[in-house]
């Protein structure tokens, strides 16, 4: 892409992904990653109004940097509530509410963790898990390089409303 797709736009894609989950009643929402080179990229990112935590073992992969992430986390999903947390990486930017919720109605329903269908696979780039989930997740070091298909084993495999709304970019359009 040539440069940090959390801050390709305007409003920067972490921006929007955040934004969609505040809109899907996930909250609170953390910015979680390598800090983008630029000051102003860092700016641009903070502004929004979220936290922004930096990779443990930067470099290491998202799977990596989410599981160092959770027994830091101090967030409670509510009395109620059974989806314990909901992963969204920042490369889907036409990403809509009611993506989340209908992966956090799977968790709630059924347990364990939810992705979309794409193509037969799981689309891992957004991920609802229940709390049993989070917790095995943030009980286990996780090495280096790790992917995320082999952190979150087998979800449950959802059919999204839109599958263009939960494709992530992986190259300019």
């Amino acid at each position: 892409m040539g440069r940090d797709k959390a801050t390709i736009g305007d409003p920067p894609w972490a921006h929007r992904v955040a934004d969609t989950l505040q809109r899907a009643g996930c909250d609170p929402g953390v910015l979680l990653g390598e800090p983008p080179v630029g000051r102003t990229d860092l700016d641009r990112l903070r502004a929004g109004g979220w936290d922004l935590v930096g990779d443990h073992r930067a470099g290491a992969g998202p799977a990596t940097a989410l599981a160092d992430y959770l027994p830091l986390s101090r967030a409670d999903p509510g009395p109620g509530r059974a989806c314990g947390l909901v992963f969204a990486a920042c490369d889907l930017p036409g990403l809509e509410p009611a993506d989340v919720q209908q992966l956090v109605a799977a968790v709630t329903a059924s347990g364990g963790s939810a992705a979309h269908n794409l193509r037969g696979r799981a689309q891992l780039s957004l991920v609802a898990l229940d709390r049993e989930e989070v917790g095995r997740i943030a009980g286990h070091r996780v090495p280096e390089g790790l992917s995320l298909t082999d952190l979150v084993g087998r979800p449950l495999l959802v059919e999204p409303i839109d599958s263009a709304t939960v494709e992530d970019v992986d190259e300019p359009r």
